[in-house]
């Protein structure tokens, strides 16, 4: 909400007659947003990218640094070797411990223009600092969110690939979707490390901790089921990543 009255006050150029100003840009960008919502080739082209920080992996996609090379832990080799053997891929390795290295980046720009981040960046910085930007939503075929590990590079043939390595989250408890008509996804977080297609993710979510009434709340540590927050419109409203701009060496 601060950012957006920001962007507002931004926009208004002339000291004259201010909110006669804000409620034009607001009809405007209403506007804008239905047009997209109509048709979405109405939506603008992606801002020029530096390329030794960026990579346009297509449909809309970009990886964006830091990057580096990494040698795959076992949960997480044995979790694309499952992949592979799901997508009928060919995996080098003969044993589940085997590690593979790989190239890995922290954060996936979306076609909404959202910043997905993933564990591997954010779980070194101060709790107070960090933005939770780790928690997705994957387009499957029932309603299930991740929490990103990293995003990584893999060929298969002459392709190259982008996956990430994922720890979902359980399907929302159906008896509180019932009582609160669909609007409350309740979901626990599980253990097991998934791969898949980067370009499943559609939208960054929050997931909030959440305590039951007759469960006394201490920390956040002693959280074992989560609400998800998901932004109005995210998949209509292309958002202004200007602000989102990380340092080289974040």
């Amino acid at each position: 909400m601060e950012r957006t009255i920001g962007n507002y006050e931004r926009r208004i150029r002339l000291p004259a007659d201010p909110y006669g100003n804000l409620n034009q840009e607001i009809i405007e960008q209403a506007t804008t947003n239905a047009l997209l919502a109509m048709d979405p080739s109405f939506r603008p082209p992606p801002k020029t990218q530096n390329q030794r920080l960026s990579i346009d992996i297509g449909s809309g996609y970009v990886s964006l640094h830091p990057r580096g090379t990494h040698l795959m832990d076992v949960s997480v080799t044995v979790a694309f070797r499952e992949f592979c053997e799901a997508n009928n891929w060919t995996f080098e390795r003969q044993t589940d411990t085997d590690s593979l290295q790989v190239t890995r980046f922290a954060r996936l720009r979306l076609p909404n223009g959202q910043e997905a981040r993933s564990l591997w960046k954010e779980a070194n910085r101060e709790t107070d600092l960090v933005r939770r930007a780790r928690n997705v939503k994957p387009l499957l075929t029932d309603l299930r969110y991740a929490e990103v590990l990293y995003y990584f590079t893999a060929m298969q043939g002459n392709t190259q690939f982008t996956l990430a390595a994922v720890m979902f989250y359980s399907n929302p408890d159906p008896d509180i979707q019932e009582e609160s008509l669909g609007m409350l996804n309740v979901c626990t977080k599980e253990e097991d490390v998934q791969i898949i297609d980067a370009k499943w993710i559609v939208e960054v979510v929050g997931m909030i901790p959440f305590r039951r009434p007759e469960i006394p709340w201490n920390d956040e540590e002693d959280t074992s089921e989560y609400f998800v927050l998901e932004k109005l419109y995210s998949n209509v409203v292309r958002h202004d990543t200007e602000d989102e701009q990380d340092s080289e060496n974040e």
